[in-house]
């Protein structure tokens, strides 16, 4: 019997590498997202330990030095706005690049599936030529020894 041929493969190649090219958008969306997460956090960090080492202390500070700090407090505050925002359209891109994933995945799965049961199939084939082959040759053994048996015990 001839070897197993799977006519899709090239199909299901060019599904495997539609499905890599789909985890690799995902994985760089998922990270843009903690990128920009981090940023944001820094700027947390950044802003606490800016507004401790800064405390407001009657007599400490001037007018002007007040509304320069808090003119920075209030920019901050928009940077973090802005990155929430971001992070939000990240997010949103993550879900998308998944769902684009997901799919690349379910539509390799549905060839492989296929793939292995033809190769089942091929297989089942292959068994049951090999059993018939098999047989002829036990049926021919059983008919020559008959035929030995006769020949020499008349």
């Amino acid at each position: 019997m001839k070897k197993f041929v799977f006519r899709l493969e090239n199909i299901l190649n060019f599904r495997k590498k539609i499905e890599d090219g789909a985890q690799r958008e995902f994985s760089k969306r998922k990270a843009d997202l903690l990128k920009v997460e981090n940023e944001m956090e820094t700027v947390r960090v950044n802003l606490k330990a800016f507004i401790r080492e800064n405390p407001y202390k009657e007599g400490t500070f001037t007018v002007s030095e007040i509304v320069a700090v808090d003119n920075y407090i209030s920019r901050t505050h928009g940077t973090i706005e802005q990155l929430a925002g971001r992070i939000i359209a990240k997010e949103d891109e993550v879900y998308k690049a998944l769902g684009v994933l997901v799919e690349a995945k379910k539509e390799r799965k549905v060839i492989e599936n296929l793939k292995q049961r033809k190769f089942e199939r091929y297989t089942d084939d292959l068994n049951r030529a090999e059993n018939d082959e098999l047989d002829d040759i036990n049926q021919l053994i059983k008919n020559h020894i008959n035929l030995l048996i006769k020949r020499y015990m008349f």
